[in-house]
């Protein structure tokens, strides 16, 4: 894949952390298109699903049959991500007050990337929880799965396989997600933040990955399908940011089909990200989209304690200041998203450049993709 393939999927990561930081910076402001704006901010998270599932798939397929190749990749992991994550578990532990009973219980879940499991088990988990570490399902939903997806890689072996399994875990997602949302005691912050019913986002992009390296695939795909593809995933955004309810059930869509929604117009946009000749990939390619892209781990970690604590404690005297909705949102997002980027550049160059140079050593035996003019890139 060339350098501004490259760019466009930083770019990406740009987006959804974005989104995300919209997300939590907006307070819930009525239901007009502000409103509209701060709601649609998940649809981040299902970004980075995707373009994860996409991206350490295609690594894993690519280098399955290299020497040490688990080892490599879980030390990969490793490097990649726990240096800045116990440093912001810890920075929790320093500030956070009022520990309560089951604060060490909630420590042990986040450090073992098990905080969307722990709060079940706890039924007081929103009066205890700490505040700052709300985010950190996501975080926890992936690597469960990639605590298994390396081994199915290993045991499918073939691309056709992987991509046939892909599809299937799609759909088994899907159908969990509408029988348990069937169910009298549905419980919907299960089915929003557990593994099973998550899953999909994920496998879409494994998916991909898998079809992007069929030799003929990209070959196939005409202009005229990749602006087919475009208005597939403006449509699903669009459906998503209106809060369209499902046809069928008359649930959110969000506990339903949206998540599958969302998760194939991130898919979608992923496509179209990796054709030079698209607007989107000249739209992600953008130098302001790729630097938030490139610190987009440690604004993820970072930007949901400033959120919170702008919620709490400034929120009400800009509102009380302040009567356009609007200019008090962004004035919230500017603030959340100030601090976090300086907290994400200061750990980025401090703390993650070192271990991603000792990460390096551990990247050999990838393969190119069979199509000689898509590299799939090997970062992560």
């Amino acid at each position: 894949m060339s350098r501004k393939h490259y760019a466009a999927l930083d770019g990406l990561r740009g987006v959804a952390i974005l989104l995300v930081i919209i997300y939590h910076a907006f307070p819930h402001r009525g239901t007009g298109w502000v409103g509209y704006l701060s709601s649609a901010g998940w649809v981040g998270v299902d970004l980075f699903f995707v373009l994860s599932g996409f991206l350490i798939t295609g690594i894993l397929y690519d280098t399955k049959d290299s020497e040490h190749f688990l080892r490599n990749f879980y030390v990969r992991r490793a490097l990649r991500l726990f240096p800045i994550y116990l440093i912001f578990i810890a920075l929790v532990l320093l500030i956070h007050r009022g520990p309560g009973e089951h604060s060490w219980s909630l420590t042990v879940a986040y450090l073992l990337y098990g905080s969307n499991v722990i709060r079940f088990f706890l039924p007081d988990f929103k009066n205890i929880g700490m505040i700052e570490t709300g985010h950190l399902w996501s975080l926890a939903v992936e690597e469960q799965f990639y605590m298994v997806w390396p081994w199915m890689v290993i045991l499918l072996a073939t691309r056709r396989r992987i991509l046939r399994a892909s599809l299937y875990g799609c759909v088994a997602a899907l159908i969990l997600r509408l029988v348990l949302a069937r169910l009298p005691f549905a419980d919907y912050g299960f089915i929003y933040l557990e593994l099973p019913t998550r899953a999909d986002a994920l496998l879409m992009g494994a998916a991909l990955a898998m079809l992007v390296r069929d030799p003929g695939f990209m070959a196939r795909l005409s202009l005229s399908r990749i602006r087919i593809i475009g208005l597939l995933a403006a449509f699903g955004f669009l459906a998503m940011s209106l809060r369209l309810h499902s046809f069928f059930f008359g649930l959110a869509p969000i506990d339903t089909w949206g998540i599958s929604l969302t998760a194939l117009a991130s898919a979608c946009v992923l496509l179209l990200s990796l054709q030079p000749q698209s607007w989107t990939n000249r739209i992600l390619s953008h130098r302001v989209l790729r630097f938030y892209g490139r610190y987009s781990y440690g604004l993820y970690l970072f930007h949901f304690a400033p959120a919170k604590y702008l919620e709490r404690y400034l929120l009400p005297n800009v509102s009380a200041h302040i009567q356009s909705a609007l200019i008090a949102g962004i004035i919230d997002l500017a603030i959340v998203l100030g601090a976090s980027t300086g907290l994400a550049v200061l750990s980025f160059h401090f703390i993650e450049e070192p271990f991603l140079r000792m990460k390096r050593r551990f990247e050999g035996g990838h393969k190119l993709a069979k199509n000689e003019n898509l590299k799939i890139p090997a970062s992560t």
